[in-house]
């Protein structure tokens, strides 16, 4: 199978020099805890989608700086900004904390030979170390293919100044792992156990649950413990229910025949077919005739189903026909075997359609690249990408949108640990990335995200710890919550 490289590193040539700022503590007044800012690295690129290099790339930004910088220091740098020399783009980062490292994407619609990024360009940020804020490079251009026709230019915008806020739980459901227990944070920050288990799915309203239990769906209300089986399909095995809330009276899931499951040792190298039934059971419809890799995803106008078909991106609407999804914009047709689409996710306005795009294999090294699709003006980009280590097996999680639709945090795999967790804005100018963490969940407001934060030394989801991130400011709080909480859902708790 052939592969095509999502990015290409460059020649790189550091312009300047590191010298340390002595600062004399009294007897009597340490010396404050100050950042270090330095950009770590930086290289140009194409707009890496698998197999578009024989194909158009947008006429907005063809390329783009990619550059990661770190705070080497031993305290916060607030408001940090970031800026190119030669082409004056700017982008507003927000808080960095000490030993945190950031990735910043600036698009350009030219390319030149010589580029420098300067992190806190007005010295506006006290420092450690003032004098190691630039990286700088000298590379050949990279050719780039036909430019794909467009509208008008995309500019880069600012992140507005954001102060963290309280830290408030109100209306956060998770499972302890070690009671094997759900829990919920009511209002005024108490925890109340609700149901036994340790997984589930809440609905919108956060009254219901939908789990799976010996190969069924059932469907509970809290307090209400087993709940009542809706499947009951002694031949058929369910998993990864899902609420519909634009379409309430809709559960869609995969499932997959006992004896299938049992011959192809089912074992989420295909996670079943996309299956629909409704909340009480009936209509129990099998979508498709071809297993999926990964889950659904369902529109916010309650009307169509995105789903892979052995990674092929189909689109199911209801009551209708299954068509492609049309990917030509980013993947030359006679690329498009050799790439597979998975991983749908819609979001929440339902103009946007994100896939994770992937080309090679494990055994050698897989490239993959989260897409993201506008729908209105059938405009791709790529948010990330990034090449697994060779080995690294399973397919990605779809990410998960803020519910303002801004941000996206998704998890790759074999990357710089074996599950990194990144958050990116929608626009792709900005991104963060939080080292070895998992399941992520937004708060309603989206200004927090609350995540597991895995230890170096363990594996094990009883020594993980439940932290939020603040976001725009990247402030990272911890919970108090006792080792091994796992986030479920977060939702609004209704006034009495």
């Amino acid at each position: 199978m052939r592969r095509r490289a999502l990015f290409q590193l460059l020649a790189i040539l550091t312009l300047s020099a590191c010298t340390s700022i002595a600062i004399s503590p009294t007897a009597t007044h340490p010396p404050p805890a100050l950042p270090d800012l330095v950009v770590a690295s930086v290289y140009l690129g194409m707009q890496g989608i698998p197999g578009n290099s024989s194909n158009c790339v947008p006429a907005y930004a063809p390329y783009e700086i990619r550059a990661v910088i770190e705070n080497r220091g031993a305290g916060p740098a607030d408001n940090v900004v970031a800026a190119e020399q030669s082409t004056g783009q700017q982008v507003q980062v927000g808080t960095i904390l000490a030993g945190q490292s950031l990735e910043i994407i600036i698009p350009l619609n030219t390319s030149g030979s010589s580029y420098i990024v300067v992190a806190d360009p007005r010295n506006s940020v006290l420092e450690s170390d003032e004098n190691n804020n630039a990286y700088g490079y000298l590379a050949p251009t990279p050719t780039p293919p036909a430019i794909c026709p467009t509208t008008q230019p995309t500019t880069v915008p600012t992140l507005p100044a954001a102060t963290p806020s309280p830290l408030s739980l109100d209306g956060l459901n998770y499972a302890d792992m070690n009671l094997a227990q759900i829990w919920k944070v009511l209002a005024g920050g108490h925890p109340n156990q609700i149901m036994n288990g340790i997984a589930g799915q809440f609905s919108p309203d956060g009254l219901q649950v939908l789990f799976e239990s010996s190969g069924d769906l059932w469907l509970a209300e809290p307090m209400d413990n087993p709940g009542r089986n809706l499947t009951n399909t002694a031949d058929r095995y369910e998993q990864f229910p899902q609420w519909w809330a634009a379409n309430p009276a809709k559960v869609v899931f995969n499932s997959m025949g006992s004896n299938e499951a049992q011959e192809k040792d089912w074992n989420h190298d295909v996670s079943g077919y996309p299956t629909m039934m409704n909340k009480d059971g009936s209509e129990y419809i099998v979508l498709s005739d071809v297993p999926s890799y990964t889950r659904p995803s369902l529109s916010p106008d309650g009307k169509t189903i995105a789903y892979d078909r052995l990674g092929v991106p189909m689109l199911q609407e209801i009551g209708g026909e299954a068509r492609v999804f049309d990917v030509s914009s980013v993947v030359h047709p006679s690329e498009i075997a050799n790439v597979t689409f998975t991983s749908p996710s819609f979001s929440p306005d339902g103009l946007w359609l994100t896939w994770w795009a992937s080309a090679g294999s494990a055994e050698t090294q897989r490239d993959f690249s989260l897409v993201i699709f506008d729908l209105t003006a059938n405009r791709p980009r790529s948010l990330h990408t990034y090449t697994a280590l060779a080995g690294t097996l399973g397919w990605l999680e779809p990410p998960v949108w803020s519910p303002g639709g801004q941000w996206l945090a998704f998890q790759t795999r074999g990357e710089e640990t074996p599950r990194d967790l990144w958050v990116v804005h929608r626009d792709g100018w900005i991104g963060q990335r939080f080292g070895l963490a998992t399941n992520p969940v937004w708060s309603p407001d989206s200004q927090r995200l609350a995540f597991v934060q895995w230890p170096p030394s363990s594996d094990s989801y009883l020594a993980a710890n439940l932290s939020i991130i603040e976001v725009p400011s990247w402030t990272i709080q911890p919970t108090g919550l006792p080792a091994g909480s796992i986030p479920l859902a977060w939702t609004v708790i209704a006034s009495p």
